[in-house]
């Protein structure tokens, strides 16, 4: 890295300084700091110095200090943005000293950090500032007159003099030096800096002794004596590099920050793309943005690859990037940036307003990156109504790596299990009775399921075709496309039994379709049903998934339109549906249960995480009313890790036979445990938090997979499929999927590897008495992250 691209650096991820004699780590509220420059005695010194200034205030704003309460002398501006800076004059420094002795209490912490020339006479130590040297004697003075806890930093040419000025048990003092005669300007400094930007909550005293290591091999590797030795007075003790004897002191405590923690931190930029310069760097997310909105200009997909994270190296596989107008290059260009979020030193949001557009009513871009190799690269973006929409999707993003707590191993296993055995016992139902009441006493009943299980949809249909069903309940909502509700209409007012409709409806789900021959036995139980009642009371469907209509859809872009907030989407056409219909009975709708959880918060920043049901009932209140059917943990795209609880469930299941049963979640022993179902899914809640009720109807060893519907693959669908591959993957189902050939035998010998057999998770669950072990503790990898902003040598070479 260069020297200009970390001056161009501006991070203000917030840290906490943590107080030299606190024992419990406890955090100060109010931080200042004072940063003295003082003259290089030549350019090339002078431009050193401005370095180490620009980098201890990169440093100092993301330890939490305020900018208003960072003070810098110098020689030269540091370019660091918003921080206080005056020349660096002897009368300056010593008013403002004389301030901050009236405005700091004990309870206060002041940091102070050194550069620059300085020498030794006989009238002692004097430090090179503008309008007469500095004496060492009179800013020890200055400083004594300060209460706050005080932490200096003597970074200077001879600092070994300066600290024996100001050793005091009231604060602590770092010098680059311990002899009078080492003259040279130090080296310690950087590598302090360096040290410290690699992990800025590890204690001062190791960071030190880092930074004293890196000095020694720095000299050693050019073949000279090793000419500076750093020293440390703790208020106590004084000690030489490598400190020994300051292990129990105030410098195994102190810290620039504590450990990584799960808050956002936000600093404000507000400027246009426009305003950057020609050819930005990716050493900060600003600039980076800046960067990947020219490639979006003017861009190919090579050029994409060089702006975004390794793992999306391959999602590039345009030789060019889509061409843009004018109009939309413009928009992208001058686009402002408004804000940067950081998590974590690692992941960003960069916030930005754009133009209001006549096609483009999405006016705010969030653009997260993440620090890889040294630089902020391109994870993607989205275009929002609001920023409060962004933020939010950022805290979930954000909230993905946080860690759950580990479960601990049950000491007493069976009298552990003894309560939840007790009260399956005492209050579980039946499936269909449970069910069929809940329809009877709320406007929505919501069942998240896990797809395509034959004894769960059969459950389903049992249901519907119970006489009390039709009495309370007209309408059942399915997570399937809305674009295709005219053929359910046509299958359901049809007076013969006819399937195709629904055949060609599922054509559309996916671009596989969706075969599930659990499901259409569904369709033809609602069917029916309803031939035995009066057309009044007949039971609808509805379909209210996001459009599908792949007819439409004759290149990738296309499906732009069609990609929308389903969960948002779900719940609006159930609430239009239910104020619409003419029917007041109540409903049912069964959607994949990651959309049907209630009330679960991200970790990070406590948003709401926006299901379906989360609208639903944010509508409706507790007219809305939640079943989930038992599973394993398992993500969206079908991955199994386990069995929920590590197993509790199945272990309690068990005791009673695994009968079938549901009860109520709400004050149940289940209820109050840790909902961790859908790993990949960040929201943090109780199961009773997320669901009202549960459902067991089997072992989930014992299940299969949906059959495939006899005749729904023909060659001429099966050309549709490779065309949508082509089309969304660029790669045929010959290229892509490795068939033979794109035919309706080939593709159902490959769907059958797993549609109508046993389920493949029965190698993934594990046992069921998992959770007598709790969790393996695994011992965590250390990170290999670096903070943004710093290279691997942040000194200039010499």
């Amino acid at each position: 890295m260069t020297i200009s691209n970390l001056l161009s650096i501006t991070v203000c991820i917030l840290f906490w300084g943590v107080s030299a004699g606190a024992a419990d780590d406890s955090v100060c509220l109010k931080q200042h700091a004072l940063v003295i420059a003082a003259k290089g005695g030549d350019r090339a010194q002078s431009d050193e110095v401005a370095l180490l200034v620009a980098t201890t205030v990169r440093l100092l704003g993301w330890a939490g200090f305020e900018q208003e309460n960072v003070q810098v002398f110098s020689e030269n501006s540091p370019a660091a943005g918003k921080e206080r800076y005056e020349e660096v004059t002897r009368q300056a420094v010593l008013d403002h000293l004389a301030r901050l002795s009236e405005a700091l209490t004990g309870d206060d912490e002041l940091w102070v950090f050194i550069y620059g020339h300085a020498n030794v006479n006989k009238r002692g130590l004097s430090i090179y500032t503008s309008g007469g040297r500095l004496r060492g004697k009179e800013l020890a003075e200055a400083l004594n007159h300060v209460q706050a806890q005080q932490r200096v930093f003597c970074l200077n040419r001879q600092s070994s003099v300066l600290l024996e000025l100001l050793a005091d048990k009231k604060r602590v003092v770092v010098s680059a030096t311990n002899s009078a005669q080492q003259l040279n300007p130090p080296l310690f400094g950087y590598y302090l800096l360096e040290a410290w930007s690699k992990d800025p909550s590890a204690p001062l005293l190791s960071v030190l002794r880092d930074a004293g290591i890196e000095t020694q091999n720095d000299y050693v590797s050019r073949g000279l004596v090793y000419a500076e030795c750093a020293q440390a007075h703790d208020g106590e003790s004084l000690r030489s590099m490598p400190f020994d004897g300051l292990e129990d002191g105030p410098l195994a405590k102190l810290r620039l920050s504590i450990a990584l923690d799960d808050e956002i931190r936000l600093y404000e930029v507000g400027r246009k793309v426009s305003d950057f310069a020609d050819e930005p760097d990716m050493y900060t997310p600003e600039s980076a943005y800046v960067a990947i909105n020219q490639v979006l200009v003017n861009g190919k997909a090579s050029d994409w690859r060089s702006v975004s994270v390794a793992r999306s190296a391959n999602c590039f596989y345009s030789p060019d990037a889509a061409k843009i107008s004018a109009e939309q290059a413009k928009r992208w260009l001058e686009a402002e940036i408004l804000e940067v979020r950081i998590f974590r030193r690692k992941y960003a949001l960069v916030l930005s307003r754009l133009a209001r557009s006549d096609t483009q009513q999405l006016q705010f871009d969030g653009r997260r990156v993440e620090f890889e190799d040294g630089r902020w690269l391109n994870v993607g973006h989205a275009l929002w109504k609001s920023k409060d929409q962004s933020i939010e999707k950022f805290a979930l993003s954000c909230s993905r790596h946080v860690a759950r707590p580990k479960r601990q191993p049950i000491a007493e296993p069976d009298a552990y299990l003894k309560p939840f055995t007790a009260f399956l016992r005492q209050h579980g139902r039946k499936p269909r009775e449970f069910i069929l009441e809940a329809l009877a006493s709320h406007k929505v009943v919501v069942i998240g399921e896990v797809h395509h299980r034959p004894a769960y949809w059969a459950l389903n249909s049992a249901v519907v075709q119970d006489p009390q069903f039709a009495k309370s309940t007209g309408v059942v909502y399915l997570e399937l496309p809305s674009n295709n509700q005219q053929l359910v209409d046509a299958f359901l007012a049809d007076t013969e039994l006819d399937s195709k409709p629904i055949i060609e409806m599922l054509r559309d789900n996916l671009w596989m379709g969706w075969p599930d021959q659990a499901m259409l036995e569904f369709f033809v139980a609602v069917w029916q049903t309803n031939q035995a009642l009066p057309v009044d009371k007949h039971i609808r469907i509805v379909l209210v998934d996001m459009q599908r209509p792949w007819k439409k859809i004759r290149q990738r872009s296309d499906w732009r339109a069609y990609d929308v907030d389903r969960n948002e989407l779900m719940a609006r056409l159930i609430l239009k549906d239910l104020s619409g219909s003419p029917d007041k009975r109540n409903t049912l709708f069964i959607v994949g249960f990651g959309h049907a959880a209630e009330d679960m918060k991200t970790p990070v920043g406590e948003y709401p995480f926006r299901t379906a049901t989360w609208y639903l009932r944010k509508e409706l209140g507790d007219g809305v009313y939640t079943l989930l059917q038992h599973g394993p943990v398992m993500t969206n795209w079908g991955r199994v890790d386990g069995r929920v609880c590590l197993g509790l469930f199945d272990s309690a299941f068990a005791e009673l036979d695994y009968a079938p049963i549901a009860f109520e979640l709400d004050g149940s022993p289940f209820g109050r445990l840790d909902f961790r179902a859908q790993p990949e899914m960040p929201f943090r809640g109780t199961y009773e938090d997320a669901f009202d009720g549960y459902i067991f109807l089997k072992r989930l060893e014992d299940e299969s997979f949906s059959s495939l519907i006899e005749g729904f693959y023909t060659d001429q669908f099966v050309q549709e499929l490779d065309r949508r591959q082509q089309l969304m993957n660029g790669r045929g189902l010959v290229e892509g999927l490795g068939l033979a050939k794109a035919d309706a035998e080939n593709f159902i010998a490959w769907m059958s590897r797993s549609w109508g057999k046993p389920r493949k998770w029965r190698s993934r669950l594990g046992p069921i008495t998992a959770w007598h072990k709790g969790d393996k503790q695994q011992k965590a990898t250390p990170s290999k992250m670096s903070n943004p902003g710093f290279s691997s040598s942040i000194r200039t070479k010499r």
